[in-house]
Parts: C-alpha cells; structure tokens; sequence
C-alpha cells in the first residue's frame, strides 16, 4: 500500500510534482508587490524574517527602498530599510544614504545604519563589482563621510568603529590609500 492510498488511487509525489511546487514558489515571490501595500508595510509584515525581507527588499527594489532612507521619514520605515537593505541585488546603491545616519541621534538608528553599513561593504568584493559594472565613483565619494563620521566625539564609538571599519575596506576597493597607510 502507497501513501495516500486509503481511496484505492496512490499518491505519487515525484519530482515533477516539486518541480511545480518549486516553480509556483518561485513565481510567487517573482509576481512583485500585492497591489495597494507600501513598501513599509511590506517589510514590516516580514520583520524578523531574515528571508521574507529578502524577498521583500528585492521585489520592490533600490529605488523604493532607498526613498524610505530619506531625512524625515519615519525611524520605524528607517529601521526596517536598513534591515532589509543588505538583501538588495545592489545593496552598494543604499551605501550614499547611510552616513547621515550613523550620525542620528536615534538610539536604534545610528547602530542599524552601522550594521547595515558592515553587511553591505563585507559583501563587496572587487570581482563582484566589476561584474555588475558598478561605477566605483560613488562608492569612493562616500570614503570621507565615513571618515569624517569615524571622526565624529558625538558619534557613538560602535557607530564610529564601523564606518572607519566600512571606510577602510572601501578606500581598498576603490585603490585609495587611508590615512592608516604606509609609505
């Protein structure tokens, strides 16, 4: 007796059977966002779901996310950004937005910027960049905010650890010596 065989007809579930499981999945978190739900919805029903807000970050996109970035918004929106904004297929693109708030005041937001700020530089790697052909301008403009950030006595010192941490491995990617090099 097979599974399933209780009505006298066997259950087969093959591979062609989670293939199309695989494949409606897929498709489903391909279909873009439900009609009428904002991004800071949509983030915040995934939160603390590292893989919805993946899923998330990707189907709405930099652009989207990175208006939820912008000074003024709401720190809630902010903080579920930058939760989600190392998921992004070009996570680098959120890298200009984030030095203004490592310096927030925000006790929840300078530290998220900064986590953000370590999971989106430790993801880059040179290979990578030139792969997607990203421009290293942008990235090397954001080099001395870091620093200045990193230099910053009202800053937090975790906050300014990091972005000297971020500014560092930046300035490698971008071929610019630091002020810790050598001769």
């Amino acid at each position: 007796m097979r599974w399933g065989d209780r009505t006298g007809r066997g259950l087969r579930v093959g591979m062609g059977g989670l293939a199309c499981l695989l494949a409606s999945h897929a498709l489903r978190v391909e279909a873009g966002p439900p009609p009428g739900v904002t991004l800071a919805q949509a983030l915040a029903a995934a939160d603390p779901d590292a893989l919805a807000l993946a899923q998330v970050a990707v189907r709405h996109g930099e652009a989207a996310l990175l208006a939820l970035l912008e000074p003024g918004r709401p720190v809630a929106e902010q903080l579920l950004a930058l939760r989600a904004a190392p998921w992004l297929e070009a996570p680098w693109l959120v890298l200009p937005a984030l030095p203004a708030l490592l310096e927030s005041r925000d006790s929840e937001l300078a530290p998220a910027a900064a986590a953000a700020l370590l999971a989106i530089v430790g993801s880059l790697d040179g290979a990578r960049l030139d792969r997607s052909e990203v421009e290293r301008a942008p990235l090397c403009g954001v080099v001395p905010r870091l620093r200045a950030a990193a230099g910053e006595a009202a800053v937090r010192e975790d906050v300014r650890l990091a972005a000297g941490v971020a500014a560092h491995v930046l300035e490698g990617l971008c071929g610019v010596a630091g002020p810790d090099a050598g001769p």
